[in-house]
C-alpha cells in the first residue's frame, strides 16, 4: 500500500510537471529556443575594408567556416545572445574575433536550445591571408580557399578542409571526432592529429606529412609528400595509397595482433615512410 501510493504521487508530480512546461511551451509560441536560459539569438555582420593579413579566431562552442567570396571585401555572420556576444578588431592587419562569454555553469545544463552558433567568415578568392581558429564541441570547416598558413583547433567535433591550398604549414587538432581532408595541397608541413576517431583524407599532398590518432583508423587515397610520411594509431587500421613508388622510401613500420603488407625496415629511398599502429592492420598500396 506504502509504494502504491509513492508510485500514485509520482505520477501525479510526472503529470504535473508536464502540465506546466506544455503551457510554458505553448505561451511561447511553441519555439523551443525561446526557452533557453541563453536567451534569443541575434544574427551579427561585420565587414572589414582594411588590409588584412592575418585572422584569429577565439571562441569555446561556435561552429567555424571559411568559403569563397567574390566579394573584395572580408565579410563575417555571426550570432549573439545577451549573455554571448563577440568583439572584433583589426590590430595591424591581423583580424582578431574573440567569444566573451558571460554564461555561469547552470546555463549550459539547463539550456533547451538546439541552435548551434555559428561564424561564417567570407574570404575573397584571391586573398591570402594566414589564419588561427580555436574553439569547443563545434566544427571547424574551410572550402575552396588559399592560405598563407593555417591552424585549426576544437574537441569532440570534426575539422573538414575541401579544395584548399596551404601555401606555407597546415595544423589540425581535434579530440573525439574525425579529421576530413579532400583534395588538398600544403607547400609546408601537414600535420593533423585526433583521438578515438578517424582520419580520412583525399588526394592530398604536401611537403611532409604527419597523420595521428589513437582509437581510430587512418584512410588516405592518393597521398603524396615530398620530403616524409609519417601515420601513427593504436587499436585500429591504417590503410590507403600513396601516390608514389616505394623505392623512393626508406620505411619503418610496425604492428602487434595485425597484420603488415609493408616491409619492417627497407632503406635505399630519398624520402621516409614511417607507419605505426597496434592491434590493427597495416594496407598500403604504391600507385607508381
Amino acid at each position: 500500500m506504502k509504494y502504491a501510493k509513492l508510485i500514485i504521487f509520482s505520477v501525479i508530480c510526472l503529470m504535473v510537471g508536464g502540465a506546466v512546461f506544455f503551457t510554458g511551451f505553448a505561451m511561447n509560441g511553441f519555439d523551443i529556443d525561446r526557452l533557453s536560459t541563453e536567451g534569443e539569438f541575434f544574427s551579427r555582420s561585420y565587414t572589414e575594408s582594411a588590409a588584412v593579413t592575418a585572422i584569429e579566431i577565439h571562441d569555446n562552442d561556435a561552429k567555424i567556416e571559411f568559403v569563397a567570396t567574390n566579394s573584395d571585401q572580408i565579410y563575417i555572420t555571426y550570432n549573439e545572445t545577451n549573455l554571448k556576444t563577440y568583439s572584433i578588431e583589426n590590430h595591424d592587419s591581423v583580424l582578431t574575433m574573440t567569444g566573451n562569454d558571460q554564461r555561469k555553469w547552470y546555463h549550459h545544463i539547463f539550456n533547451l536550445s538546439f541552435k548551434t552558433p555559428v561564424i561564417t567568415v567570407y574570404i575573397p578568392r584571391d586573398m591570402q591571408v594566414s589564419v588561427t581558429t580555436e574553439t569547443a564541441n563545434a566544427d571547424i570547416l574551410a572550402k575552396d580557399l588559399t592560405f598563407q598558413s593555417l591552424s585549426f583547433a576544437t574537441s569532440n567535433s570534426e575539422i573538414e578542409l575541401d579544395g584548399v591550398n596551404v601555401l606555407k604549414d597546415c595544423t589540425l587538432q581535434t579530440a573525439n571526432a574525425s579529421v576530413l581532408l579532400e583534395h588538398v595541397v600544403i607547400n609546408g608541413a601537414l600535420t593533423a592529429g585526433t583521438s578515438n576517431d578517424a582520419i580520412e583524407t583525399n588526394q592530398v599532398q604536401a611537403d611532409t606529412v604527419s597523420l595521428g590518432t589513437t582509437n581510430g583508423n587512418i584512410e588516405f587515397e592518393n597521398l603524396f609528400a615530398n620530403n616524409s610520411i609519417h601515420l601513427s594509431t593504436t587499436n585500429d587500421d591504417i590503410e590507403g595509397t600513396v601516390a608514389d613508388s616505394i623505392r623512393s622510401f626508406n620505411i619503418q613500420s610496425s604492428t602487434t595482433n595485425g597484420e603488415n603488407n609493408l616491409p619492417v625496415s627497407l632503406s635505399g629511398g630519398e624520402k621516409q615512410l614511417s607507419v605505426n599502429t597496434t592491434n590493427g592492420d597495416i594496407d598500403i598500396m604504391f600507385l607508381q
